[in-house]
């Protein structure tokens, strides 16, 4: 994603764009860390912390993306915390998903 953002140029809609997405993954993360207190079980705590990790992560990296233009580094930092914070929340998920299969999930 990081390489498509600096592709278009990071104009100044994708900047405001990229912060408002970093907005929303933020306070998602920070619900899902209040929705965690109120679980008994210790598995579905941990599984919720990665979740909320991994999204907290997302913001980071759409929050960095979402600076001034800048080219690419080959290892692509910004990339490495994308592929980190999507892992995370994709296990998070799955373990929940598993752990819970009666969860009705939107469509």
């Amino acid at each position: 994603m990081q390489r498509s953002v600096i592709a278009m140029g990071k104009s100044a809609t994708v900047r405001t764009d990229l912060i408002a997405i970093a907005d929303l993954e933020s306070a998602m993360s920070d619900k899902i860390r209040a929705a965690q207190s109120s679980v008994t079980a210790q598995s579905l705590k941990d599984q919720l912390g990665k979740w909320a990790d991994g999204a907290a992560l997302s913001a980071k990296a759409q929050r960095a993306e979402a600076g001034p233009s800048q080219e690419p580094t080959p290892a692509d930092i910004g990339n490495a915390d994308t592929v980190r914070a999507s892992r995370l929340i994709t296990d998070a998920t799955g373990a929940l998903r598993q752990a819970c299969p009666q969860l009705q999930l939107p469509s």
